[in-house]
């Protein structure tokens, strides 16, 4: 039986459209334009620099945001790799995992979550625009397309406690002894 492909599409969101963007824009210098001709009329024409600031600060902010909201992060699952692009219109950067070695990590002790995509010593935050309930759903559904990934040891508390310490998931496959410095004493249990 043929491995069926996924595709997930992570987009922030972002309600605001280019043509939302334009009227807002408008709306809002339109006044500055208003005061600008009438401090201009009354010789008052020194407040000029700052009523251009104050309308550059505007489209400046609206820009922005049209940028963010432009940011996509696609995940694709298919013939044994974990295929992410990332980037604004575009794919600006790939990254590909192997999915035998990968393994989904939520840690939900950060605040906001984070989700890590690990893959044996490369890491890879995922939708990081995203509300914690949403992380969480993709971190299942992840788990379910990638697999749990390779068996990881179980540390006791020291160990467990140096990794969330440092809040990034532990990288390096093997012992915990291999992970922590010398004098921390975290042995691998099963």
């Amino acid at each position: 039986m043929a491995e069926q492909p996924f595709c997930c599409v992570i987009a922030p969101d972002g309600s605001l459209t280019p043509r939302a963007a334009w009227g807002f824009g408008a709306l809002a210098c339109l006044p500055l334009a208003i005061s600008g001709f009438w401090a201009v009329s009354t010789g008052l024409w020194p407040m000029l620099p700052f009523a251009g600031l104050e309308s550059l600060a505007v489209i400046f902010t609206l820009r922005h945001c049209l940028r963010r909201n432009a940011y996509r992060e696609v995940i694709r699952v298919e013939s044994g790799r974990i295929r992410i692009e990332s980037g604004h219109r575009r794919p600006e950067r790939t990254t590909v995992f192997e999915q035998a070695f990968a393994r989904i990590w939520l840690d939900a002790d950060a605040e906001p979550s984070r989700l890590w995509l690990v893959c044996r010593t490369r890491r890879l935050e995922l939708g990081r625009d995203l509300r914690d309930v949403e992380r969480r759903q993709l971190a299942n559904r992840l788990k379910e397309v990638v697999g749990s990934g390779p068996t990881w040891p179980r540390c006791s508390t020291p160990c467990r406690a140096w990794f969330l310490a440092r809040r990034l998931p532990p990288t390096v496959p093997g012992p915990c002894t291999a992970l922590t410095s010398p004098n921390r004493g975290c042995s691998r249990t099963s």
